[in-house]
This record gives C-alpha cells, sequence and structure tokens, in this order.
C-alpha cells in the first residue's frame, strides 16, 4: 500500500467507465471502474465519508470506500501499516 486519504471523493461523471458495478450519480457508485489511473473499485453513498486507499502491485489501483469516521478509519491502517514494517 502506498497511501491512505480522507480527501472528498468527487461524484464527476465520465471520470472511469464502469467494469462492473452499480453508478446513479449522487446515490451510489459500487463496482469496478476503470480510470486513467487503473483499475478502481468503489463502495460509497456519501464522498464526504469515503477514504481511499492506494495500492501498489494489486488488481486495483485505489479502493474507494465509506465508513462512519474517515480520520479515525484512516489512522488506524496508518498505524497497522506502520506497525508491519
Amino acid at each position: 500500500m502506498s497511501s491512505v486519504s480522507t480527501d472528498e471523493v468527487s461524484w464527476e461523471p465520465f471520470q472511469q467507465l464502469k467494469i462492473a458495478g452499480t453508478s446513479l450519480l449522487g446515490v451510489i457508485k459500487d463496482g469496478m471502474f476503470l480510470s486513467k489511473d487503473g483499475i478502481l473499485f468503489f463502495e460509497m453513498h456519501d464522498p464526504k465519508k469515503c477514504i481511499t486507499v492506494s495500492l501498489n502491485n494489486e488488481k486495483y489501483k485505489k479502493i474507494i470506500f465509506e465508513v462512519q469516521d474517515k480520520e479515525f478509519a484512516a489512522k488506524i491502517i496508518r498505524d497497522a501499516l506502520s506497525n508491519m514494517g
């Protein structure tokens, strides 16, 4: 893993091509999407509550998912990563 971000995720249409999943602008974005960066996986309903995990050498370049407290969730992931290495 290379990074964890708590930046708000954009709902902008046509930024990714849906490969498999569901997408209804402003309501839900779940599944695999192809972007200029590679394959992304989304599970989000509220982009303000999402964290983005960027990966190295994996099928997905980024995993974007919704959590209740994104700062706390990001801290847990960062702490776990720092304890691994």
